[in-house]
Parts: C-alpha cells; structure tokens; sequence
C-alpha cells in the first residue's frame, strides 16, 4: 500500500492524475516537500504569501453524528486510510491521453474492450458505464463487427435488454457452463461491490435474489454456480445462508468464508 501511495504522489506532481475530492490533494500536499518540483504543480493552487482574510464571516454548525463516518483503525484489514478517498483519473491532455479521435474510432475501442471485459455486450453497458460516445455510434461498431464474423449478435443472457453481441468464444463457454452440473461446483467468495458480481448489474427483466445485496461495509457474497448462498455483512460479523443449501453444503460455504477471512477477527462469528 506504501508503494502505491508514493507512486501516486508522483503521478499528481507530474500532473499526470488528479482525484475528485480536496481532500486527497491536501493529502499529497502534506508530502509536497518529497515530490519533484514541477511548475504545473496541482497542489500548489495557493500563492505562498496567501492568509485568510480576518474579517471574513463564517458559520460554526453543529455536527450530525449519524452522518459521520466510522472511525477504523488503519492497521485493520480493509480499511481506508483517510486523506486517501474520492477516485483517481487521468488528466486529459495529449501527453497522457492522446490525441482526440474521431467518434467511430473511440466508439469501436470501446466496443472491443467491452467485448474483452464482458464477453457479451449490450446497451445495458452503456447505461452502466456511460461512455463519452453515444450508444447509437457504439451500435454502428458493433454490427460492423458482426458483419466482419468477429461477433455473434443474439440473445444470450436472459435480462439484457436489446440486441446482443458477443464472442464466439463467450457463447461457447455460457453452454458449457450451462451444461454442467452446478452442484459439485466449488464456492466462490467475492465482494458485493465486486465487478463480477452479476447482481449489481441493473437488470429490470429479471427476480433479483433477495440475498443478493447485503448493505455496510464489508459485505461480501458467497456464491456457487451463480446462485447466493450466503450474505455476508460487516465482514462475516452478520451473515444470512440460503434456504437451498443443505446442512453440509452450508458447512462447506461457511468453510469458504472463513478461508476468505483468514487473520480478521470477524471470522470467529462464522459458526
């Protein structure tokens, strides 16, 4: 984690990345004697002689203490160093983006690169990740493809709106997954937040488990075969198991949790 802090205060001091949030920069200020001195310094936005003007008005309100945040030991697996919130970009400029494209050409990147991601792509995407290029240019791309034979467009996964595409190589792998026999598959844990996890996805057309979206912090999901059998809250401090799941079966998914949580102490909840 130090590393990627120290490799991150370098980024900022080129110039090369920026956050959402203040506060992270203030935090990269604070280390601004460590950094190389650039004159596009983004943590510098204040001239050296600055003072607050004395006479400036300010309100003191008091706090809501159920809108603060918990306070988490740093030491702590899985908590966040404060400072450090808000998401990291790149700066767009040409030296570190590139020179601007025409629209087919961003449209058909990210249309192969949704491919690479997902394997199967349609507008639900679009609507998930809103990309800097319209749907319809995306659209144009994606049959160009088809028409070349590098997609199939098809209905593959029940939910997904609209027209289908996908590889060859995802279609192939979808029937072999749905031929087998799911219940001598092992349990996989991955957290609720997790861009593999399928529930997350904005799918009006079909049942949502009601498993399947655990709230807080330190939720986590253990699934087999694509099915929930156990909601995880707090890191394992709360946890809900799956009506479908046998007595052994749900020995062996809490086994899988524990493993998952091996050194936290939330782990001596899972019994």
């Amino acid at each position: 984690m130090l590393a990627v802090r120290e490799s991150i205060r370098e980024l900022v001091a080129w110039s090369i990345v920026t956050n959402d949030t203040i506060e992270a920069l203030r935090e990269v200020a604070r280390w601004k004697p460590m950094l190389p001195r650039t004159g596009n310094d983004p943590t510098s936005w204040l001239p050296a002689d600055y003072t607050p003007s004395p006479n400036r008005r300010f309100t003191r309100t008091r706090p809501n203490v159920r809108r603060l945040p918990r306070w988490r030991r740093p030491d702590r697996p899985g908590a966040a160093p404060s400072g450090w919130t808000g998401r990291w970009s790149l700066v767009r400029r040409r030296g570190t983006m590139g020179p601007d494209l025409p629209e087919e050409e961003r449209a058909e990147r990210i249309a192969r690169q949704w491919l690479t991601r997902y394997g199967i792509v349609s507008r639900d995407w679009w609507r998930r990740e809103r990309p800097p290029v319209s749907w319809r240019a995306i659209y144009r791309e994606l049959k160009r493809l088809e028409f070349r034979g590098e997609v199939r467009r098809g209905y593959f996964v029940k939910g997904l709106g609209g027209a289908q595409f996908a590889l060859p190589d995802a279609v192939e792998w979808l029937r072999t997954v749905a031929s087998e026999d799911q219940s001598s598959a092992g349990f996989v844990v991955m957290a609720a937040s997790d861009p593999a996890n399928v529930y997350n996805l904005p799918l009006e057309l079909v049942e949502r488990d009601p498993l399947s979206r655990p709230r807080g912090v330190g939720a986590l999901l253990v699934t087999r075969g694509g099915r929930v059998a156990i909601a995880v809250e707090a890191r394992g401090k709360r946890y809900t198991v799956a009506d479908w799941l046998s007595a052994d079966e749900a020995v062996a998914a809490k086994r899988a949790l524990v493993e998952h949580l091996r050194g936290e102490r939330s782990a001596r909840y899972v019994i």
